[in-house]
């Protein structure tokens, strides 16, 4: 009987050890797929300020242009 008992005891050692495996590696994922998530995000953010600098610097651009077509107009009409 108390051989039994030893071998129970060694066994659900065993089983716990199995489940802090089981345990950690479902943590493990749950850390990668929040890795994911978060480098997602980031990369939607980088994507949404490239999209914004390349807006501001059209609208830059045009508005030169427009500054510079006025002010050749007011310059042959002052002439």
């Amino acid at each position: 009987m108390k051989a039994a008992q030893t071998e129970y005891y060694k066994l659900q050692c065993i089983m716990n050890q199995v489940c802090m495996e089981i345990k950690t590696l479902h943590t493990a994922a749950a850390t990668a797929a929040s890795a994911a998530v978060v480098a997602a995000a980031v990369l939607v953010v980088e994507v949404v300020v490239v999209v914004v600098v390349v807006v501001v610097v059209v609208v830059v651009v045009v508005v030169v242009v427009v500054v510079v077509v006025v002010v050749a107009v007011a310059a042959t009409i002052v002439a």
